[in-house]
């Protein structure tokens, strides 16, 4: 949806140094001798590592097409309970799903340490249009517009309410169960929607890295800029040198594209599919901005496919600014640490449009692309100002909403009345009970969360059950919510420790 790219990831390491520039040399001369396209890429959406069928049992429920009376069928909702731990009146921990191409197993989250610990129920549905639980076996939502206009935030919500629902009728003793929503990024902000417009089901929601406040097309905004000014703070904080290094590098492939530098070898020295022309420099540039942006995001202590390509990729892309003096190897290398490991990028393709979709595999990315143009508009993320380690300043993301209207037929929301509608206005989250915003000190997400108490968020008080900002140093994206690990840091495991405290809290476990 941005001008020849992508839409930008948010939600969703392999352990690998950076791959020898001679082999890319060599997959650009493989791609280059037929001028190969890249399966899988456009329009298909690529392959991510599918989850051992074996390790969970999944389960469907059949689940209304449209809660508001506009359509009387239903489809199957796939979901993945655990109960062995349930006493009757135990907590509900509700995963909601992310906007993956297939449905986590629940044991992969915190859910179920937390349920052990509560005498609960841990349970993940996945989201409609996502893997498999697609109303009438929709695909393509370029096409399918009629298929796909089910596909709101009223609806999401609603399937979440009825889901539970079914939960406490046919659980024994859940009739009177609580119900602790929590999910991350994209699955944050729904979290937070969650808790605000149903109170009624959800009593209290840990909502990990929740970009509410990117939801916003509005250029202008004073803290528009706020999630790539966090991104180059990651990298000026994590080493100052390394910064100025890839602000160099990035500096010195501008003035040699645009100069028209020896650009048929500039084509083998990063493994592009094109030889560049002086023009091409913003679209590779945004590559490079992106492969930057997924090392900060995703720096995580271990290796977790289809989000991430390397285990703590930001400490490797700052060893490969100590270790590769050449500034136009400082990017090769950064950009290749990414997609080499993935096996499907032959060579950058730089001019396709969203060939960048696979290199964040997990994320289904059509169907977000519609769920963005819908009701969470995010062309910010896309945008960054003068004065960034990413060069000079670009906007991607500026014809966010034309290309909503003209590849899916749809009119984006302002994020005033996205805001006032779904009621999380500022106002509407100061005065909020019982939400933990987790952010993390690597994630950009922390930027455009709601992160500032007394402004976006409710201001502090001795009272355990107003919402709360929660900011864990030494943390990538909503990595508190993955299954504890043995690679697990230690400010991870506090926060976790903290979240699993504040829900005993609003369970009333210790009340006098």
């Amino acid at each position: 949806m941005r001008s020849s790219i992508f839409l930008p990831v948010l939600s969703l390491a392999l352990g690998c140094s950076a791959a020898p520039h001679e082999s890319h040399q060599s997959i650009a001369r493989q791609a280059s001798t037929g001028n190969a396209s890249i399966p899988g890429i456009t329009p298909n959406q690529a392959p991510a590592v599918p989850p051992n069928q074996n390790d969970c049992h999944f389960q469907y429920y059949t689940q209304a097409i449209d809660h508001f009376g506009q359509h009387n069928g239903t489809f199957q909702q796939k979901y993945n309970i655990i109960t062995d731990y349930f006493k009757p009146g135990g907590p509900i921990f509700f995963y909601q799903g992310e906007e993956q191409i297939y449905l986590d197993c629940v044991d992969t989250s915190i859910a179920v340490s937390w349920a052990q610990q509560t005498n609960g129920i841990a349970v993940v549905l996945e989201h409609r249009y996502f893997g498999e639980s697609a109303p009438f076996g929709a695909t393509d939502p370029t096409k399918q517009f009629e298929e796909y206009s089910y596909l709101t935030l009223d609806n999401v919500m609603a399937d979440g309410v009825a889901f539970l629902d079914y939960l406490k009728k046919n659980v024994t003793g859940a009739t009177d169960s609580k119900v602790i929503v929590f999910s991350g990024s994209y699955g944050g902000f729904l979290s937070t929607v969650y808790r605000q417009n149903h109170p009624e089901a959800i009593w209290g929601a840990i909502a990990s890295a929740p970009p509410a406040n990117a939801i916003t097309n509005n250029s202008k905004a004073q803290d528009y800029y706020n999630w790539n000014i966090w991104l180059n703070n990651v990298y000026q904080d994590r080493s100052a040198e390394a910064s100025s290094k890839i602000k160099n590098a990035v500096s010195v492939l501008e003035q040699r594209i645009t100069s028209g530098t020896d650009l048929t070898s500039l084509k083998s020295e990063l493994g592009l599919c094109n030889v560049p022309t002086t023009t091409d420099f913003p679209l590779i540039q945004v590559w490079i901005q992106n492969i930057l942006n997924y090392a900060a995001e995703f720096n995580y202590a271990t290796l977790r496919p289809g989000r991430a390509s390397a285990a703590l990729p930001l400490e490797v892309v700052v060893n490969i600014t100590q270790t590769q003096t050449d500034p136009i190897q400082i990017l090769n290398e950064t950009l290749w640490m990414w997609f080499e490991p993935l096996g499907y990028y032959p060579c950058i393709d730089y001019k396709t449009n969203n060939a960048l979709w696979p290199s964040v595999a997990l994320i289904q990315q059509g169907v977000f692309q519609l769920v963005t143009c819908k009701y969470f508009p995010e062309s910010s993320i896309s945008d960054w100002p003068h004065g960034t380690i990413f060069g000079p300043a670009a906007n991607p993301g500026a014809i966010y909403e034309s290309s909503c209207d003209a590849l899916l037929n749809v009119s984006t929301p302002t994020m005033a009345e996205l805001q006032t509608k779904y009621k999380y206005t500022p106002e509407d989250l100061q005065n909020s009970t019982r939400i933990i915003w987790s952010l993390g000190q690597y994630d950009p997400t922390s930027a455009v969360s709601p992160n500032q108490p007394g402004i976006n968020a409710p201001i502090m008080t001795t009272d355990r059950n107003v919402s709360r900002i929660l900011y864990t140093s030494n943390m990538a994206h909503r990595e508190d919510l993955f299954a504890p690990d043995p690679s697990d840091r230690d400010t991870v495991i506090q926060a976790r420790a903290i979240e699993l405290e504040s829900i005993k809290g609003w369970l009333g476990w210790y009340d006098l």
